[in-house]
């Protein structure tokens, strides 16, 4: 069984406003299950937060959040007094989308009436359109704070102790690092992990946790040592506004590349190929970056230039919803400095300033050419398609992974809705005109005048802490580059350590080598010693028999007698002939029982002692069973001699008694 859907469409009574002093008045109009209960007239803000809470809607809704409250900090503070489960939608868009809600409601095709629309109308339509999933979300932005894990004071004089010194304290900064991963895991808060390594430890740790600082405060407290030091800092954010339906209308696609670490290198390129903004800066968190891309379009890829993306790359694109490009292998320096060069060539006003924007810029372009030829073959379908709807929509749909047939229907749809809807709206509009409009316009206009001139003295005082805040960070960037020229020095150390522990490595493979020649002169010796006492003979060796290893050996060896063969099949009768024109004997692993009577050539098995590439030790003892078969090979040989002559004579006598008869 489904759970009821309420939604509330509310909007402010005629004569009132936000910035008049009397108290605002609105019109509700409540909505359930598509199908409107109730309504109410001229009730205050206290009496809608009180219906809001005791029917919990999922959504209110309404054509201009600056209706409810003066500003974002009191649209910070409304959200927080809402249920959990409730979200504010503004259903006329946001910002440059901003749309006239008639307009709005005729695109979705929900029936308006004609004339100027009263309040309850208007809280009517803005609840329908919500319900259909039309319009802009406020979505809070969770407070963040920022933990500091850095050394608890400067390492760069000292004495002869000053490496161990600054050995402990990297060490220090490693070991609060990891326990405060431990505290904020088991308690459940989500964080971003940015470290700064050094030999032996860390330098330093930044944590970005989505959690309040009294919430993180009462977990990890502020410590100041001589080894360590943890700052807790609290981050406010304003609220961001978040479009409430999955796709929009006339936005750009991107595709985001990035380079995280304590900078972080961010990338955008559009659709077309061309650079849209590249930048890097220190401790950015997920929001930070969220927010700045959400601005300039949609982003349907996300990309790094590791075939291993961090975690942090992994949330961004998933709060993107997104599509995550990762290479088969880790982009090479030389071909980021490629893509950096022509990229920088092509658009001059592209500012390659460090090696974190240059990785950030190579993996979006990577990511671009992987699918630069089916953007090319969606253009080409598009090329012959004349009516004016919104074809970025359908490029970046279909790279999302959407069929190009579908996305092409489902934009030829809307156009065809935006047409009618317009006409009709536009006669509506035009019909309102009147002097009591012109009255009331001028008096909003008066009012948002006098808020205007306060937003402006607001600009003015943010643009005078800016400055000061400017003026701050450049002090901060001279301490750092005079501690980046005091710490050259540790540079060099650390590069002359590298450098003596790849040379110990090295000296550890040559004593490993020296070992095994020095076991392999002793085992040497040994054989050499049973040689020169007859206990042992060096026999050469071949691994098959064949003629042209017979004459190479006796080429090298004129007065050998003996070879050790790995295998006899298959026998070659010309090597065999040789060997016994030679009298060369065969030593050989296998036992090949009377094969050596058939070949006349001694076939002996043995077991070597040891087995090289061009010769085998053996031991003595058996030139015995070698003569033994030579032996029985000449009695074969003077059997089959003797009984050729006899058989020479038989013949002769056969023919001698065919002549005489």
């Amino acid at each position: 069984m489904t759970s009821d859907t309420v939604v509330f469409g509310i909007d402010i009574e005629s004569g009132y406003s936000r910035v008049s002093r009397r108290e605002p008045k609105y019109a509700v109009a409540i909505l359930k299950n598509g199908v409107f209960i109730d309504e109410y007239r001229f009730i205050p803000l206290t009496r809608l937060i009180r219906l809001i809470w005791e029917y919990r809607p999922c959504k209110v809704a309404t054509d201009n959040v600056l209706e409810l409250v003066r500003g974002m900090d009191e649209l910070v503070k409304l959200s927080t007094i809402l249920p959990s489960d409730t979200v504010i939608v503004q259903v006329t868009g946001w910002g440059r989308e901003l749309e006239d809600i008639r307009l709005v409601a005729s695109k979705h095709g929900i029936q308006i009436p004609r004339g100027k629309l009263s309040p309850i109308e208007t809280a009517k339509l803005c609840a329908l359109l919500a319900d259909k999933g039309i319009g802009w979300i406020v979505k809070p932005v969770a407070d963040r704070t920022k933990i500091l894990v850095t050394r608890g004071r400067c390492v760069a004089h000292g004495g002869m102790s000053l490496n161990r010194f600054q050995r402990s304290v990297r060490v220090s900064v490693l070991r609060v690092t990891r326990e405060v991963k431990d505290i904020l895991e088991k308690n459940g808060l989500e964080y971003d992990l940015i470290m700064k390594r050094s030999v032996g430890g860390l330098e330093k740790s930044v944590f970005i946790v989505y959690a309040s600082a009294d919430t993180v405060s009462r977990l990890v407290k502020p410590l100041n040592t001589k080894s360590v030091k943890i700052i807790v800092k609290p981050y406010v954010k304003k609220i961001p506004f978040e479009q409430l339906k999955s796709e929009a209308t006339g936005v750009k696609g991107l595709i985001l590349g990035l380079d995280p670490g304590i900078t972080v290198g961010v990338a955008l390129v559009d659709l077309d190929g061309k650079p849209v903004l590249a930048y890097s800066s220190k401790n950015l968190d997920r929001f930070d970056i969220i927010e700045t891309v959400s601005k300039l379009g949609k982003v349907v890829i996300v990309s790094t230039d590791k075939k291993k993306p961090s975690e942090f790359v992994k949330k961004i694109s998933s709060a993107l919803g997104a599509e995550l490009y990762v290479p088969e292998e880790d982009i090479s320096v030389d071909e980021k400095e490629h893509i950096a060069s022509l990229v920088q060539k092509q658009y001059s006003w592209i500012r390659v300033k460090d090696n974190h924007v240059r990785d950030a810029l190579a993996a979006a372009y990577k990511a671009y050419y992987s699918i630069a030829d089916k953007l090319r073959s969606i253009d080409a379908k598009l090329k012959d398609i004349e009516l004016d709807i919104d074809k970025e929509r359908i490029r970046i749909e279909v790279v999302r992974g959407k069929d190009f047939a579908q996305a092409l229907e489902e934009a030829l749809m809307d156009y065809i809705k935006s047409i009618i809807s317009s006409r009709r709206v536009e006669t509506d509009i035009n019909m309102e005109i009147s002097e009591e409009n012109y009255i009331e316009r001028i008096k909003e206009l008066k009012a948002r005048i006098a808020y205007l001139e306060t937003q402006v003295r607001k600009l003015e005082n943010e643009i005078k802490i800016r400055d000061s805040i400017i003026e701050d960070l450049k002090q901060e960037y001279r301490r750092v580059r005079f501690e980046e020229q005091m710490h050259i020095s540790d540079r060099r150390i650390y590069a002359l350590e590298q450098e003596i522990s790849s040379l110990r490595r090295e000296i550890e493979k040559k004593d490993i080598l020296l070992n095994e020649l020095y076991n392999k002169v002793k085992l040497f010796e040994d054989f050499i010693k049973k040689i020169i006492n007859g206990k042992a003979l060096a026999v050469p060796r071949i691994k098959n028999l064949c003629l042209s290893s017979i004459n190479s050996l006796i080429n090298e060896y004129p007065n050998i007698n003996l070879v050790y063969v790995d295998e006899i099949y298959p026998i070659d009768s010309n090597a065999f002939n040789l060997l016994r024109k030679m009298r060369i004997a065969v030593l050989t692993l296998r036992c090949y029982g009377d094969l050596y009577k058939e070949m006349k050539v001694p076939i002996l098995e043995t077991r070597p002692l040891a087995v090289f590439d061009d010769f085998v030790i053996v031991a003595r003892g058996f030139e015995k069973d070698i003569d033994n078969m030579w032996k029985i090979i000449e009695e074969i040989e003077s059997r089959e001699e003797f009984e050729k002559i006899l058989k020479l004579i038989k013949s002769y006598q056969e023919e001698r008694r065919k002549t005489l008869s």
